[in-house]
């Protein structure tokens, strides 16, 4: 497990907590990556809904992400993977984005700082791939 970062294991999921978990950037491609200074990332890579205290919005692709710059500076106080394969993350402020599982993709990925990967799989379902050599190293589905 990534120094700095605490995982508990629930009955319906996991959760993580960061030691240091300030949004120091946002990376756009076709995906948006929440960079926390600790070294954790939290990807998301398909729709997601965004809740703030200005509203709620559903963010389909990268051209619509402009209400997510607003996560810029601001701490993550959790993040939450169901074991039906939905990702929750919980901003200090309040905000919080919800990533609901995909029938045919991976929709999300948190990138520790150890090189430990956790990802929502496709059709459901959360894996984790430990740290290990090179790209050959497989993960493990957990439910």
């Amino acid at each position: 497990m990534a120094t700095g970062t605490s995982i508990d294991e629930g009955a319906n999921g996991w959760t993580f907590r960061f030691d240091d978990p300030l949004v120091t950037q946002l990376r756009v491609d076709h995906r948006l990556s929440l960079v926390l200074s600790g070294g954790p990332v939290v990807v998301i890579e398909g729709r997601f809904e965004l809740r703030t205290a200005s509203g709620s919005w559903w963010i389909e692709e990268p051209g619509d992400l402009s209400p997510a710059l607003r996560l810029f500076d601001q701490r993550v106080s959790t993040v939450f993977a169901a074991r039906r394969g939905e990702l929750t993350v919980e901003f200090d402020n309040g905000a919080v984005i919800r990533v609901p599982a995909d029938g045919y993709y991976e929709n999300w990925q948190i990138e520790l700082a150890d090189n430990e990967i956790w990802l929502g799989s496709p059709g459901g379902g959360v894996s984790r791939v430990p740290p290990g050599p090179g790209p050959t190293h497989f993960g493990e589905k957990l439910t």
